[in-house]
């Protein structure tokens, strides 16, 4: 530093200093939240050594790097991050069932893997910080099946060509850029907003055979999950979501054929039961067979309804992935359910075990809901993907049809009488199905005997 003899008197040494420090003082500022993450302004005041009102100087200069979380007094700041090839923070829209967007805030990305979404004034509804990337942001992304050809079908975009690869910045990137058709009634980024109003009305329905091959090249589309061969449309009248089997004619394509039918069926019975599961229908077309489901985050031809997966709800606010009923419980206990919708969890869980649906993950229940709420109030969505998979081919062969008796346990014994009742009607109605293979039909009378000598 200059030593004072620099200077014509002491008043301008000191404005040196003064100065001197001014200048280091947005450095400080940043470095500091970046070491630390959110502070509130006292604190980061305190911590700097400077007044309220400086503090309040320093943060207008540099409100591009640095977000002030919160209008009172108790706001807390926090340093955001760069994203290539993002502007940030991003705009968030939600769809309404009408079709009509509309800008509900925006999402700022924070160091160490934050974010802060800001709901837009006026609005109901509070602003919500986020640890890590935003459930939504989870459940919107690429994944499965449908997102396994996404990087390879947008090489603009430079993400990793596996999705396992993906980090939450690559999630927001596809989000943001090519994110006008995922999951729910949200579209992040203007990028995909501008997609989304340039789209057409959906078209009608086409070949599904076209469809699936196309998809099977890796142009499927969506975001939806699942590693089911599976691809997304319109059929003129509904938005569909739609698995298809291989058509090579091997057992394995035979068992597909089955099962497709199976989870058709299944779907059925779990309506006229809980009232809960969107129409199914299987078809035969080529050498191929489909199952199309209606897609229940979508109204008409352009509306959408916002959803939450068990998954991304755990995640976020239960901190654990175990069973549905545990599930249910905790869910139950923190309120985001009622007593009602636990109970149908159970049953669900329940039928699950009589149908030997071995595949009941937290990415298979799916709740309507305001993404953007912490906590959210949750509603049981229409059930997918229940069908007998503890008997679907693997990389090792097609699984044997053993049939097996199985008896219920604590958690589910207030429902097993009623789930167990439907089950038999599903197995009756599988076994009396000609387009099921006598094989499978043998094994599904087998099943409903089974069932007759469990004992509740």
């Amino acid at each position: 530093m200059l030593k004072p003899q620099y200077f014509q008197g002491i008043d301008d040494y000191y404005l040196f200093i003064y100065l001197f420090i001014m200048a280091r003082q947005p450095e400080d500022l940043l470095n500091l939240l970046g070491r630390t993450g959110p502070m509130t302004g006292r604190d980061l005041a305190r911590a700097l050594g400077i007044s309220a009102a400086t503090l309040s100087r320093t943060y207008a200069r540099h409100r591009d790097r640095v977000c002030r979380m919160g209008k009172t007094r108790g706001a807390q700041y926090a340093l955001r991050r760069s994203i290539r090839g993002l502007e940030t923070p991003l705009p968030v829209y939600a769809i309404g069932t009408q079709g009509t967007p509309s800008n509900i805030g925006e999402l700022h990305p924070l160091t160490n893997g934050q974010h802060w979404f800001e709901r837009r004034r006026g609005l109901t509804g509070p602003s919500v910080f986020y640890q890590g990337l935003p459930p939504y942001c989870i459940d919107m992304a690429p994944q499965g099946f449908l997102g396994s050809g996404f990087a390879a079908n947008h090489p603009d975009l430079g993400l990793p060509k596996r999705l396992s690869d993906w980090g939450d910045d690559d999630r927001l990137i596809a989000t943001a850029r090519r994110g006008e058709d995922c999951v729910g009634n949200l579209i992040i980024g203007q990028e995909s907003m501008d997609r989304f109003l340039a789209s057409p009305e959906p078209a009608s329905e086409a070949s599904y055979t076209t469809l699936a091959e196309t998809a099977s090249q890796g142009n499927a589309g969506s975001s939806a999950g699942g590693e089911q061969p599976k691809f997304t449309t319109c059929n003129g009248q509904h938005h569909v979501i739609v698995k298809f089997t291989s058509g090579d004619g091997s057992r394995a394509d035979q068992r597909w054929r089955d099962l497709i039918t199976c989870e058709a069926i299944a779907a059925r019975h779990i309506h006229s039961a809980l009232g809960l599961v969107s129409a199914s229908r299987y078809l035969d077309e080529g050498n191929r067979r489909f199952l199309e489901s209606i897609r229940f985050d979508r109204v008409g031809g352009r509306g959408r309804r916002g959803v939450l997966s068990l998954a991304s709800i755990a995640d976020e606010w239960l901190g654990m992935r175990d069973n549905w009923i545990e599930a249910a419980r905790r869910l139950l206990q923190e309120q985001l359910i009622d007593a009602e919708t636990a109970v149908r969890i159970r049953w669900l869980e329940a039928f699950g075990r009589l149908i030997a649906n071995s595949d009941r993950h937290f990415g298979n229940l799916t709740f309507y809901a305001d993404e953007t709420l912490s906590p959210p109030r949750l509603e049981l969505a229409p059930v997918y993907d229940m069908l007998p998979m503890s008997f679907a081919p693997t990389s090792t062969g097609v699984p044997p049809l053993v049939p097996y008796v199985q008896r219920p346990t604590a958690d589910v014994l207030d429902v097993w009488a009623s789930a167990r009742m439907v089950a038999h009607a599903y197995w009756q109605e599988i076994e009396a199905t000609t387009v099921i293979i006598k094989e499978f039909r043998q094994f599904a009378g087998e099943m409903e005997h089974a069932l007759l000598i469990t004992q509740a």
